[in-house]
């Protein structure tokens, strides 16, 4: 599904498809989850149908834990039923003697008939089987068309607000990159009188060594390279969000990553300013954690 779209990991939808006599009804729902799972609720009689059910849900859905109920009404095809002689007859040699050691005569009949193997069912003929495959395989489709159609829209609308989430957060990172050279020299700023008056000179008179290990302290705080990754991260947040697909779990290790880069600039910062651009990349990045969670 690598097609451009996103989709979410929660929806409904049902299908139906009749046939001869027999109807049968499907309703598939979604949620989400980290990894893909199934959960099939089936009549008996269509039990053996379970792994083509499978086979068609995990064509079009790719993580999510997913529910498909399968309801059977009319003439739901089934084996015809015949005695089964050699059972009775050797239930009745039993019986026989049984009569013999205790002098009782007869037969109990009902219980003979209904013990459970006096009778065997075979199973259903292949054409029944074979249409009720069909049956079944066309009113899963119609569900799981319908169910991706709700996941699409909520989806696409997820994309958008992830969109404008890794817009925010691109204009938060410029915002800094274009602050921290001026934190940079405030830092140097406020520390040489400090320094000067320590050392009992003027100001603008500090050692040249001791200048340079002010600007060495104030390069402790340096957070270039974090916004370089982080602008990294955010560029391939945009394209992934572009490219659609089941990407998930690849936005969600992306937001981690932010999440990491964002934390270590705001532990190396002092400057207000950037603290607060710091703060507000923080509120976007948890947003867009909780937003992919639900994102196939």
């Amino acid at each position: 599904m690598a097609d451009g779209r996103i989709f979410s990991m929660t929806g409904f939808g049902r299908g139906a498809s009749e046939a001869d006599g027999l109807m049968v009804q499907i309703e598939a729902k979604s949620v989400n989850q980290r990894f893909f799972k199934l959960a099939t609720r089936l009549p008996a009689e269509i039990s053996f149908l379970e792994e083509e059910i499978r086979r068609l849900v995990s064509r079009v859905i790719t993580r999510g834990q997913v529910e498909i109920s399968v309801r059977l009404s009319g003439a739901v095809p089934s084996g015809a039923v015949r005695l089964n002689r050699e059972a009775l007859e050797a239930h009745c040699l039993e019986w026989a003697e049984i009569n013999r050691k205790t002098g009782i005569d007869g037969f109990p009949l009902d219980a003979l008939m209904n013990a459970p193997d006096t009778w065997l069912e075979t199973a259903p003929d292949e054409r029944s089987i074979r249409k009720t495959a069909e049956l079944v395989a066309s009113a899963v489709s119609q569900a799981l068309e319908r169910l991706n159609s709700m996941r699409l829209s909520e989806g696409e609308a997820t994309r958008k607000d992830l969109e404008a989430i890794g817009g925010a957060l691109l204009a938060a990172a410029k915002n800094i990159e274009d602050l921290w050279p001026q934190a940079r020299q405030g830092t140097i700023e406020r520390l040489r009188p400090l320094v000067a008056e320590l050392l009992g000179c003027p100001t603008d008179s500090v050692p040249a060594g001791v200048e340079r290990e002010i600007i060495q302290l104030a390069d402790r705080s340096d957070i270039s390279e974090e916004l370089k990754r982080l602008e990294s991260h955010l560029a391939q947040f945009i394209q992934t969000l572009s490219e659609g697909g089941p990407v998930g779990r690849r936005l969600e290790f992306l937001l981690q990553e932010m999440h990491r880069e964002v934390n270590t600039i705001a532990s190396k910062s002092q400057d207000a300013r950037i603290s607060s651009q710091v703060v507000d990349a923080k509120v976007l990045v948890e947003r867009g954690r909780e937003q992919v969670q639900n994102v196939e």
